[in-house]
């Protein structure tokens, strides 16, 4: 009798997946959300893409935010104003966005897409004496390369 029971049961986890979404990475619940906005910039140097986008019902509200991205090749042809869909990918840890299709372009903002790096203004340091292990004065600016 007990037999059935367990068979019915197991047959229900597996028609149902166990509870767990098909989008899973690596072990992990995901969630996925169309979406849709419009580029504001991309940067290549830490993967993200800037887009000021359109609500997503039952997760979040409209608002303009970077997105991390996967792959910069979907991201050459793009220009700061264009509309674009993608698809938002949301696990417990991180989200990423992937799937992106240019939709249109918005007239109200022209010019490339602004990239953006990691290059910071060079300041100099201070200088500064000290004394070295041989008892002589040692200054920073000595040292520059």
């Amino acid at each position: 009798m007990a037999k059935p029971f367990y068979a019915w049961l197991l047959s229900v986890f597996i028609c149902t997946g166990m509870g767990l979404k098909a989008d899973d990475v690596n072990g992990k619940q995901t969630q996925t959300f169309p979406v849709k906005g419009v580029l504001q910039s991309i940067n290549f140097t830490n993967l993200t893409a800037t887009i000021r986008h359109e609500e997503i019902p039952g997760y979040m509200e409209a608002m303009t935010m970077p997105f991390h991205i996967l792959s910069t090749n979907e991201w050459m042809t793009l220009a700061k104003g264009d509309s674009v869909e993608f698809k938002l990918t949301v696990g417990d840890q991180k989200s990423w966005i992937s799937e992106v299709r240019k939709i249109g372009s918005s007239t109200n903002v022209a010019g490339p897409v602004a990239i953006q790096s990691k290059k910071e203004k060079k300041v100099a340091p201070r200088e500064f004496t000290f004394t070295n292990e041989l008892g002589q004065a040692v200054t920073l600016g000595q040292f520059r390369g």
